[in-house]
């Protein structure tokens, strides 16, 4: 991280003087009487997005923070402050939190990686695609992205390892970042496997009242968010990393054992009852919930007794929590309104044409994401989709899914969580990953788009 020269990190001196900015317009806001809540709320939002993009407080900290000052403020009453603990994505993070530590403790992710790579003798291209396809798969399985990169990375360093791969070379570079970058990218067409995508469906479901089903949300975003940019990562990956192979060891194939297979049958339920929730209507965050009872159950032994207090980290919660609460309070008292109508003010839009209203939309929510990164992005972006769908005569349904093609288009590491995570656990160099996002992201610009654009257009979105 940059320092200054008094050793103080850059991003604490940005998170200060945000933080600064935010008092003045509070006292302001304050000082003002209570026809001036839309600028303590202007002030809520520059403290929250300063602290969350910058990371100078644990998330968790900030968002209870944040939730604290618009109380003792009075930006907003208790009911909307807290509304975010209301929406279904909350516990459906809150229960994937569940099923992420009992995969874990299992051994599930390693099991099924093991599995799957067993099967085919490799070379460098053919471990990239193995590696990318397993990845996106345990996207369905496993919904968090941290717990997915930590149960498979070991899986791609003791790849490299057998196949002679020099640690920090090309060959290695490119298997850990198929692995885990095919865990974050291309599964943000799975409602319940990225963090972001769960706060912005719940978000739309705060904001507006638009429910999302599984189905629905893997319809939109499968064909081009999914699978396309899987393609287009394998062949960057092959592009810039390509390797020779000097050896391969055999993997012995792995037996599953008791808890696995018992496990395996609560995810496999979970994940039809999921996909069929356009005929019986069970929003996943329940289902997801009833998976996680039944992990949780004493007698079912699919995780250890002391695992809830000591294995289950609950801070993500709290921060989606204050994250999905910023969104209501700035409906609540009219921010979105005036955030809409600065953002029209400078986005010129087009009379005559969805696919480049399309591409702006998408390019806003890149510039938002680089500010305010992935998981912090949707408080932004959800809150104006109702005034851009107005300027441009689009959807408020292919806005909003616009905006998650476009936050999803991430070009640096920071914008991502995972991301970090995934270069602390391996010797990658953070310049190897930003050519890889470059160039990804350059392909969905030139290529995704388009394509979301038609099949948007196929299946009546648009």
């Amino acid at each position: 991280m940059a320092t200054t020269t008094t050793g103080v990190s850059v991003s604490k001196v940005i998170a200060a003087m945000g933080a600064a900015v935010a008092a003045g317009l509070m006292f302001y806001g304050l000082q003002a009487g209570g026809e001036h809540e839309v600028m303590r709320t202007w002030a809520l939002v520059i403290f929250a997005v300063s602290l969350f993009a910058t990371h100078a407080l644990p998330e968790h900290i900030t968002a209870l923070l944040v939730m604290f000052v618009a109380l003792v403020a009075d930006v907003a009453p208790a009911n909307v402050v807290f509304s975010g603990f209301e929406v279904g994505a909350l516990w459906l993070l809150f229960s994937g939190i569940i099923i992420g530590v009992a995969a874990q403790e299992a051994g599930l992710g390693l099991y099924v990686a093991k599995k799957i790579l067993g099967r085919v003798r490799l070379t460098y291209v053919r471990a990239v695609i193995l590696l990318v396809i397993a990845a996106f798969l345990m996207g369905f399985v496993i919904p968090a992205t941290i717990p997915r990169i930590i149960l498979m990375m070991p899986i791609a360093l003791g790849l490299a390892q057998a196949m002679g791969f020099k640690e920090g070379g090309k060959g290695y570079t490119g298997l850990v970042f198929a692995m885990g970058v095919g865990t974050f990218g291309p599964t943000f067409a799975v409602v319940t496997a990225n963090l972001p995508t769960m706060v912005h469906v719940g978000a739309m479901e705060t904001v507006y009242g638009l429910k999302l089903s599984y189905s629905q949300y893997l319809l939109y975003h499968f064909p081009v968010t999914g699978i396309f940019r899987a393609l287009a990562l394998v062949t960057m990956l092959i592009l810039l990393f390509r390797e020779k192979e000097t050896r391969i060891s055999e993997e012995d194939s792995p037996v599953m054992t008791r808890t696995q297979k018992r496990l395996m049958v609560v995810l496999a339920s979970a994940l039809i009852i999921w996909g069929t929730d356009v005929w019986h209507g069970v929003h996943p965050a329940w289902v997801a919930m009833g998976a996680a009872i039944v992990i949780l159950w004493p007698q079912a032994k699919l995780i250890s007794p002391g695992a809830f207090k000591e294995k289950i980290d609950l801070s993500p919660v709290l921060y989606v929590g204050g994250i999905l609460s910023i969104g209501a309070i700035m409906i609540a008292n009219g921010l979105d309104k005036e955030l809409g109508a600065f953002v029209l003010q400078w986005v010129d839009w087009s009379t005559d044409s969805d696919l480049i209203n399309m591409y702006l939309i998408g390019l806003l929510s890149i510039a938002i994401c680089l500010v305010a990164t992935a998981p912090a992005a949707p408080v932004l972006l959800v809150p104006i989709a109702s005034q851009i769908s107005l300027a441009t005569g689009i959807s408020l349904g292919a806005v909003l899914m616009t905006e998650i093609l476009g936050f999803s288009t991430t070009l640096m590491p920071y914008q991502g969580p995972p991301l970090v995570v995934l270069l602390s656990m391996c010797s990658a160099k953070v310049f190897d990953l930003v050519r890889l996002n470059l160039s990804v992201a350059a392909v969905m610009l030139i290529l995704g788009f388009p394509l979301s654009f038609l099949w948007w257009r196929a299946i009546g979105l648009l």
